[in-house]
């Protein structure tokens, strides 16, 4: 080979062998990979207000053990009488619907009982348990069975889920012994 095609091959090799020199010392190393296992974030809950000092005050001094207590000792008398004429409504003997009618007026009302409630869910329950028996009443003036013994069998379910509930606070033994007697 000649030096004349030799010497610029040189400058272009040593050129090369510069910048490649030059960007391996200037560019950036990345850090060896590690496994790192990943845990999920837990989600965040809902914003939660801010209870004041007359919150907690209010808490502290109204337990709610007590005013369950006290709603229970209120209403007493008005569940008992109410289970007693609900269950002259929804039982299976075949009377006329003249008298479920009668004993569906002789109902107390129990709208305050319901809305008074310390905890709303149940009174709510309550509620629901009225409007069985006027679901179930209408249906057997209309002789549809069908409809009478569905709402026969979800007030047979309300009224267990009750009895067993209000047992802890009643004072009155034997009517709720009675009460707790299958419906014929």
């Amino acid at each position: 080979m000649s030096t004349n095609i030799l010497f610029p091959l040189l400058i272009v090799a040593a050129s090369l062998f510069v910048a490649l020199a030059a960007h391996s010392r200037t560019r950036q190393r990345h850090q060896p990979k590690i496994f790192k296992l990943q845990v999920p974030k837990k989600k965040k809950g809902w914003t939660r207000s801010i209870k004041t000092e007359t919150d907690i005050q209010e808490e502290t001094n109204a337990p709610q053990g007590e005013t369950l207590v006290g709603w229970h000792n209120k209403h007493e008398v008005l569940l008992l009488d109410f289970f007693e004429q609900a269950d002259k409504v929804m039982s299976q003997s075949h009377s006329a619907a003249n008298e479920k009618v009668a004993a569906l007026e002789k109902l107390p009302n129990v709208e305050h009982a319901c809305v008074s409630h310390p905890a709303p869910e149940i009174g709510a329950e309550l509620a629901t348990l009225v409007g069985i028996l006027n679901t179930g009443c209408t249906a057997f003036s209309r002789n549809d069975e069908k409809v009478f013994s569905d709402q026969r069998l979800l007030y047979l379910e309300y009224r267990s889920t009750w009895l067993s509930r209000i047992r802890q606070y009643v004072h009155d033994f034997e009517r709720l012994i009675h009460l707790r007697k299958p419906l014929p």
